[in-house]
Parts: structure tokens; sequence; C-alpha cells
């Protein structure tokens, strides 16, 4: 009733939002996922963000990950008066894990630096930047097989200008393969320092002491 009463598009969004985390709290996720779209019919509010939000969550659990990754894609190209960045934040750092879960490692890179470049106080930068050094040593990995199969075009009966062609190709694709697993060591090493350096001022989490093996091995 208090949705149906009220004008106000960011009110509405508000009230369609709230029904939607009251139902989802009571286990009701069909209709609380019916709320949360109706919020959506008020796009350019801040409860918008967080009902496309809640809604790639639940696309995640249901493994649509092109679903989520579009609703999600919408939270961080909003750039409304009533934008909302912490939820924006969440989105971008939901991205990155989204995309690294997806394999597509050349995206991923771009999203982890971006959420480590305008968040680093999120609680989660530190698996970000472990991420991030998983993400090169894929993309290197990648490259690797690219070179192979260069390397397998690579026949004896070739002609000259042909090999000279294709050697240079694997001659640019081993030099960027090694390149980007150059960065990955770096980024390890980096993240592996920082984490030691806490750890001589506190007592390391859990989660600090698994990145800081990871960063290492």
């Amino acid at each position: 009733r208090y949705v149906q009463m009220e004008t106000s598009e960011a009110r509405l969004a508000e009230g369609w939002h709230t029904l939607g985390d009251l139902y989802r709290a009571q286990g009701d996720k069909d209709v609380a996922r019916k709320a949360y779209l109706k919020c959506l019919e008020y796009p350019q509010t801040a409860f918008a963000y967080r009902s496309r939000y809640i809604l790639a969550l639940d696309e995640i659990n249901n493994k649509n990950y092109e679903k989520a990754r579009d609703i999600l894609m919408q939270n961080l190209e909003g750039s409304s008066p009533d934008v909302d960045r912490a939820w924006q934040e969440k989105s971008l750092y939901k991205m990155a894990y989204l995309l690294m879960k997806m394999e597509d490692y050349g995206k991923a890179h771009t999203f982890l630096k971006e959420c480590i470049g305008l968040y680093p106080e999120n609680p989660n930068v530190l698996l970000a930047r472990e991420q991030l050094g998983a993400c090169y040593r894929k993309m290197a990995a990648n490259e690797r097989v690219k070179e192979e199969d260069l390397q397998k075009s690579l026949l004896p009966d070739l002609s000259g200008d042909r090999r000279f062609a294709l050697e240079e190709s694997i001659r640019q694709q081993r030099q960027a393969r090694l390149a980007t697993l150059t960065t990955s060591v770096t980024t390890y090493q980096k993240l592996g320092d920082e984490i030691a350096a806490i750890g001589r001022s506190r007592p390391l989490t859990v989660l600090e002491q698994t990145l800081l093996r990871r960063a290492w091995l």
C-alpha cells in the first residue's frame, strides 16, 4: 500500500527494494525478485543500484554468468546524479570476481586493476591483488598455447618469406608471454612483501596467511 500511494521515484524505488529485502529475508526469493525488478523501473535512483547488485548475485548463484555480467555492467556504467558509489564499488569487485570465474582473463585483469586503483581501502583489495597475479599467470598460459599453435605451423616445406613471417610471429608471441609472466611474478612479489610487512606489526588473519602462501608459491 505504501508503494502504491507514494509518487516520488526515489521513494518508490526505496519501497520496492525494501520489500524485496523483506521477502528475501523470509526466504521468498521469487516474490523478492519481482520486487527488485519493480525497483528497476526507476533506474536512475540509488536503490536501483542495490537491486541490480542483488539480482546479479542471484544470477551468479544460478550460474547464469553472462546475465549477471550484463546486470553488473549497468551498475558500473551508471552516471545518474543519484548514483550509489558504495554499490558501484561492490559491483566492480563482483565483476572482477565474475570475469575470473568465467575465465575471461583479458577483461578480468582490467577490472581488477580498477578495483585496486579506485578502491584501495576495500576490505577485499588484498584478494583482488592476488587474483590479479593469478590473472596474469593465466593470460601467460593462454599466450603459451598460442605460441605452441604457431610452432606447429612451422613446417619444413614453408617458403623463406612465410617461414620468416611465422618465426617473427612466434618471437613476438614469446615476448608477450614472458612479459605477462614477469608482470605476474612482480604482482605476487609486491603482494607478498606487503603482507609480510603487515605480519611484522600484527598477527595476520587467516585470509592474509593464505594470500601470503599463494604469493610465495
